[in-house]
């Protein structure tokens, strides 16, 4: 198979560009800038305070009302995502990962 040697001048220059770069001065940063004083809002008109609290619509936490899901993981071998084969691992994985 052929293979290239690579050529003095393109090591030089690439030695230079890494220098430069590192030596080069880092971009100014603007401070932010803070708040601006402007005048103070108007008044809101003056509401009624509801009287009662909503009513709780959730039931309360208690094992009648609670799901659990068992599984059979013995086959989990590893979570990375490239070499996952296995079931419990893909249910897992899918689960875990953001594959977007």
């Amino acid at each position: 198979m052929y293979q290239s040697k690579p050529s003095i001048s393109m090591i030089l220059i690439s030695i230079a560009l890494v220098i430069l770069t590192a030596c080069s001065p880092a971009a100014p940063t603007a401070a932010p800038a803070g708040p601006q004083a402007t005048e103070a809002p108007p008044e809101a008109p003056v509401t009624e305070a509801p009287t009662e609290a909503p009513a709780a619509t959730e039931a309360p936490i208690s094992v009648e009302n609670t799901l659990s899901v068992a599984s059979n993981i013995s086959d989990l071998i590893t979570l990375d995502p490239a070499v996952v084969y296995e079931y419990s691992g893909i249910l897992v994985t899918h689960n875990v990962y953001q594959t977007s």
